[in-house]
């Protein structure tokens, strides 16, 4: 059975993206210098990051993302960059991706559907939830397994919050580890 994990680069004040939606302050771990419209074909990892990119590619069965990260990141050119399927939870499917030879499933009944159709793609692999408002959608719906937080050591002020929903959740550490530049962070999600 799937694990739904959702996971990110999070700012000690706790956001994901400063208030332009730029993530280059909380990815330079993986990355080093990162530009919002980098082409990923242009992207070089650093040690660390690819040796995180790598084992979350092989973890990975599908990703579930929100139609605005989906956006903003342009459709990370028609393939994630983890090269693993994605399906995306949006209100409308979008036309100019609505066909058949691309890795995306667009959704629209919601995060319970959106999920279950990434478990379906995933079989026994992990489901990776991308964006911090698919993460609150499935932990007010019970469907979040686990939350990783690759804390890194930078004050945003303000932005797009890494947690804005109703609370309290219980969390169970399952594992922190520090690295250069960033704390990576396991959590079970209590149930």
């Amino acid at each position: 059975m799937s694990t739904v994990s959702a996971g990110f680069s999070v700012s000690l004040d706790g956001f994901v993206a400063d208030e332009k939606d730029d993530i280059s302050a909380l990815y330079g771990w993986m990355v080093g210098a990162v530009q919002q419209d980098t082409e990923l074909d242009d992207m070089e990892y650093t040690d660390q990051g690819k040796d995180a990119n790598e084992a979350r590619s092989a973890a990975f069965g599908a990703i579930v993302s929100g139609r605005r990260t989906f956006d903003l990141a342009k459709g990370w050119g028609g393939q994630h960059p983890l090269g693993v399927p994605v399906v995306i939870l949006t209100h409308e499917v979008p036309t100019e991706w609505a066909n058949d030879g691309k890795p995306f499933t667009f959704v629209t009944g919601g995060v319970a559907e959106a999920v279950a159709k990434a478990k379906e793609i995933a079989g026994d692999d992990t489901v990776a939830v991308c964006g911090p408002d698919v993460m609150r959608q499935c932990l007010e719906e019970g469907l979040l397994d686990e939350i990783g937080v690759d804390l890194v050591p930078t004050l945003l002020g303000k932005g797009v919050p890494f947690f804005a929903g109703e609370g309290p959740v219980q969390l169970e550490k399952v594992s922190a580890d520090d690295a250069d530049g960033v704390t990576h962070l396991r959590y079970r999600v209590v149930r």
